[in-house]
């Protein structure tokens, strides 16, 4: 404790010294103690963070965190409630689901919190688009966890105040660390201190073995997402290869012509290759097929030999694809293939 007074003297001294100067600055180098505008502050702050980006696939916002109980509707169908994070496996289940981007729709009123734990109600879906758009996002360290009380001694350069201060969760740890970064302040953990890693308490001693442990966690602590969707053209592919379709409607220029294929069956192989079987006349075809993803639309090119489906040769827009079905459409034609 001794050592700390002195280092927080010597903090006084040195920028009282400063006032002989303007250009004078102060160099900090010590053992056990962290600059709060620091990497390893940062690292620290992250981990203490309110968890906002968790649920970054149900708000698609990582300034903040949906607070329990609340209820949301996927796609405009019923709503689920959900009451805890375990119930977050149920919207994962129904997102599997679906090929196409989705939509998530809220009960409102419902409550959030800001990466700092501030809690707000929320009325409307533009006041919960505002608040995302306005707060900070978060970059959280979902698999480090520290083990509360925590006693910090801290000195500011901006007020020279020196103070010993302890802490019983993870709210208060992370708005003082805040306080200390608008002040230009350092700190100290007061020896030894625990944390949880990925479930095992492990016990830190000092500075550099704090630091050994934020270097050794595994990359995806500092990704936390519990679900994110492939890309549109792979979750597309994912959807039609090695699966056999049939046209279920077809409309050229206004035209129902859906009867001159009705009776094939089109399945989507490797390589860009298509099997087309006659199911009336049991004859085959090939064809070939490829999927583009330009400028935000999701194209199907499609090209056969057989001047048979030579009304199909076209690149078609994929208006939509799930529930074993997919719509392509290019002007006026419109098509519909159902998985047979």
């Amino acid at each position: 404790m001794k050592k700390h007074y002195w280092l927080f003297f010597c903090f006084i001294l040195l920028h009282l010294a400063s006032c002989q100067s303007d250009d004078f600055s102060v160099n900090f180098d010590s053992e056990n103690s962290i600059e709060a505008n620091g990497s390893l502050a940062e690292l620290i702050s992250r981990a203490t963070q309110n968890p906002t980006a968790l649920d970054d696939f149900i708000d698609r916002s990582s300034s903040t965190k949906i607070e329990f109980p609340y209820q949301l509707s996927i796609n405009s169908g019923e709503f689920i409630e959900l009451t805890s994070e375990e119930d977050y496996q149920l919207v994962i289940n129904e997102l599997q689901n679906l090929g196409a981007n989705y939509s998530i729709q809220f009960q409102f009123p419902l409550e959030v919190s800001l990466v700092n734990y501030e809690n707000l109600e929320v009325s409307t879906p533009e006041n919960l688009e505002n608040i995302s758009s306005l707060e900070e996002n978060s970059s959280e360290i979902n698999c480090i966890e520290f083990v509360f009380p925590l006693q910090i001694n801290s000195f500011t350069l901006s007020n020279e105040v020196a103070e010993s201060r302890s802490f019983s969760n993870k709210a208060q740890f992370y708005n003082y660390l805040k306080q200390l970064q608008n002040q230009n302040g350092f700190f100290e953990f007061s020896y030894p201190i625990e944390v949880n890693v990925e479930n095992s308490i492990v016990s830190i001693s000092n500075l550099t073995q704090l630091e050994t442990t934020f270097a050794n966690l595994d990359a995806s602590c500092f990704s936390p997402i519990l679900f994110e969707p492939s890309p549109i053209n792979i979750q597309f592919e994912e959807f039609i290869l090695n699966e056999s379709f049939i046209i279920t409607s077809f409309t050229d220029d206004g035209e129902d012509e859906t009867q001159e294929f009705e009776n094939f069956e089109f399945t989507f192989l490797e390589g860009g290759v298509i099997s087309i079987f006659n199911l009336e006349t049991e004859m085959n075809f090939t064809g070939e097929w490829e999927i583009n993803a330009d400028d935000g639309d999701l194209e199907l090119n499609l090209d056969f030999t057989d001047s048979v489906f030579g009304e199909l040769d076209d690149d078609w827009l994929v208006v939509e694809f799930g529930n074993d079905q997919f719509i392509l459409e290019d002007g006026n034609d419109i098509f519909i293939f159902e998985k047979n």
